[in-house]
């Protein structure tokens, strides 16, 4: 890759943190997980990011850190928004 290909697909302007949604049970909300990312990518920000320092990511499971990143994927793979996982 050249140094200019790469400078292209460098991270730039405003990435906006994912909030792990929570029911009241503290499981996962899965359906407003892909409804709060969905709302991202139309907000006029440059790309998002989960599983940082707002993330819970600590306590997580294996399993639900790749359901997320999946589901995170998923969303704003289909509005070609960029996606981070882990930022702090």
């Amino acid at each position: 890759m050249t140094p200019a290909a790469f400078r292209a697909l460098r991270p730039h302007g405003i990435f906006a943190a994912v909030l792990l949604p929570l029911t009241e049970a503290r499981e996962i909300d899965w359906a407003a997980l892909v409804d709060e990312v969905a709302i991202l990518t139309e907000s006029g920000v440059d790309g998002i990011y989960t599983n940082g320092t707002a993330g819970e990511f600590h306590g997580q499971t294996e399993d639900e850190f790749d359901r997320i990143s999946e589901a995170v994927a998923a969303v704003a793979g289909r509005a070609g928004m960029p996606f981070q996982i882990g930022v702090s």
